[in-house]
């Protein structure tokens, strides 16, 4: 039966085991045991607090990556550790619990302001990343703790409390800091991975440059006449810059061991240092805090600078794919408009070679009519860079036609976020707009006499309407032809859809071109005159009549002549579309009364 899963060990990334749990929790114990022993054995001073603290780091680093519910048994483990260290080489045992407790109290604050700050647990990914972890680890938790350790320190050793309390927060800070970037990256699964993925080749170019730092290391620290300590930085940056953050972890973690184990042997530049112990612990903490300061924010740059090469890389694929399966026109331009690159689907749709292109101006392939719908459109890409931006226009194909092309742009951003250019995807709609066009015609169309028919009519007349609210003149007309039932009765249908289709045609001829003929009804049609007052609209509706009435419309049966009876009224500024069209309705109502072949005009 195989053992339960306890937890999901999240710096692994897989299934912990009760048992391995267990012996993480053992070594973790054991190691922080082992480094508070080494920092009150050999770093302490008079002041009898440690010059070099690396415990807090170790218990960091796992709590951080383990889940909150899982801290108990490694902090209790710590702190059992921590007061036996504390009681053998430290304070002592009255003041062992409460040093063991400051510890703890320092981790545990740091660990869950780290996990707050940075819930995916990669604090050097970024510069930000960086910034709070040294916000966490050297400020919050060393300042949670130092009040109760400086107390602790004043009763135990008789120094002042605030001396005791600096000291304290100045050594976790700096130990803790020093050792935690270490700690963090040799166990998050991002590191082993990179090893993981290492080449053969690259692991062997890797280990030789390990051995050369070990060797630097060594040299410098293991002699005492020269202070050679800018030495180690050379084969350090190496390293980043070959093996990114995992160098930077094997590089700080060989010069802190190598640096350290002098250190206690009282050898190597060091101890150029003059005064007590303290003065060259604190020294060393500082230099390798400098060399952090100058690695890790290298190798959060190459690792985020790799990350672009990668997401470019795979934009770049992508796009490429997009290009030669897509049937739309991809171009991308400069800020003037000049084209630097275009697909070569623009080849197949507007007949242009995509080489021929680079370096024209867009403009050249545009109607000239649609300058002010790209202007817009430009406008609104500009105010929101981030957004896309679609819009109809026309262009002019390589043999001097027209197309209908729908445009989506998208601003390019810089790195600072600045507008670099424009990438645009076009699409041939010539075709969607002509449908569309014949649709919309269709739909304002009488299908037998080619004139509006009553939606189109009803639409004008309200424009008429809200003109005249604004002083414009114009009049409203309703001819109805005088007995066409008996044409239909007598002659058939298709010779009353002769009769209409003609005078159709005659009202077309005798009306201005600014004026609207609609076919309203069965017999009737409206009829809208542009900028006419009733004076002017009755002498043109005279001629109307009088031209039906000269125009005979040929049948089989012999000519046909007709006549018919309108009603005209002015679109006043008081009217409603209701009101003006019941005026004329009743104008030719009167038409009718009086004997048809007439015109009447509203009262």
């Amino acid at each position: 039966m195989p053992a339960p899963i306890v937890a999901i060990d999240s710096f692994r990334g897989r299934p912990v085991t009760a048992g391995k749990a267990a012996v993480a929790n053992l070594l973790l114990i054991a190691g922080y045991f082992g480094m508070a022993a080494f920092s009150l054995e050999l770093t302490r001073s008079s002041g009898g607090i440690a010059s070099f603290w690396m415990a807090t780091a170790l218990l960091l680093a796992r709590l951080v990556y383990l889940p909150a519910r899982q801290w108990p048994v490694p902090v209790l483990g710590c702190y059992m550790a921590g007061c036996v260290a504390s009681a053998l080489w430290g304070a002592g045992l009255p003041y062992a619990p409460g040093f063991a407790a400051a510890m703890m109290a320092e981790a545990l604050v740091a660990a869950a302001m780290l996990r707050r700050l940075l819930p995916d647990g990669a604090p050097f990914d970024s510069r930000g990343g960086l910034a709070r972890f040294a916000l966490a680890v050297g400020i919050a938790g060393p300042l949670a703790a130092s009040p109760l350790a400086g107390g602790l320190t004043a009763a135990a050793f008789g120094v002042p409390w605030l001396s005791g309390t600096v000291k304290w927060f100045i050594v976790h800070s700096l130990g803790t800091l020093t050792l935690a970037p270490l700690l963090f990256m040799l166990v998050h699964r991002q590191t082993r991975a990179n090893i993981s993925a290492l080449h053969r080749d690259h692991k062997l170019q890797a280990l030789a440059l390990v051995g050369l730092a070990t060797l630097v290391d060594v040299l410098v620290f293991g002699q005492s006449r020269l202070p050679l300590l800018f030495l180690p930085m050379l084969p350090l940056v190496v390293l980043v810059f070959r093996l990114g953050r995992l160098g930077a972890a094997i590089g700080i973690f060989l010069l802190a061991s190598i640096a350290s184990i002098f250190a206690a042997l009282e050898t190597g530049p060091i101890s150029f240092v003059h005064g007590e112990g303290t003065l060259r612990w604190l020294y060393l903490q500082f230099y390798l805090l400098t060399c952090y300061a100058i690695v890790l924010p290298v190798a959060a740059e190459l690792n985020r600078r790799e990350w672009l090469t990668r997401q470019l890389g795979q934009s770049e694929a992508m796009y490429r794919l997009m290009v030669e399966r897509s049937g739309d026109i991809l171009l991308n331009l400069e800020l003037d408009g000049t084209i630097s690159h275009a697909s070569a689907a623009i080849s197949q749709i507007a007949g242009y070679d995509p080489a021929t292109l680079v370096g024209r101006p867009i403009q050249d392939m545009m109607h000239p009519d649609d300058g002010a719908e790209i202007t817009a459109a430009l406008q609104r890409l500009f105010a929101n860079p981030h957004e896309i931006v679609i819009f109809d226009s026309r262009a002019i194909n390589a043999a001097g036609e027209m197309l209908w092309v729908e445009s989506h742009i998208r601003a390019v951003l810089s790195e600072d976020g600045r507008i670099a250019g424009i990438t645009s995807a076009v699409r041939d709609i010539t075709q969607y707009r002509q449908t569309a066009d014949a649709l919309a015609t269709a739909a304002h169309t009488d299908p037998l006499t080619g004139t509006h028919n009553r939606r189109s009519f009803d639409q004008r007349l309200a424009s008429c309407v809200a003109s005249a609210q604004r002083g414009r003149k114009a009049c409203v007309g309703i001819i109805d032809l005088d007995h066409f039932k008996r044409i239909n009765d007598n002659h058939g249908h298709p010779v009353g859809d002769a009769v209409l289709q003609s005078v159709a045609a005659t009202l077309r001829q005798v009306l201005r071109r600014s004026d609207m003929v609609a076919r309203i009804g069965g017999e009737e049609f409206g009829l809208l005159l542009d900028n006419l007052d009733l004076d002017g609209a009755a002498t043109l509706c005279e001629r109307v009549l009088a031209a039906l009435q000269a125009q005979p419309i040929a049948t089989q049966d012999g000519a046909i002549r007709i006549t018919a009876s309108l009603g005209i009224a002015p679109i006043l500024a008081h009217d409603t579309a209701q009101t003006v069209f019941a005026a004329a309705d009743v104008a030719l109502y009167r038409a009718k009364a009086d004997g048809r072949n007439c015109l009447r005009c509203a009262a």
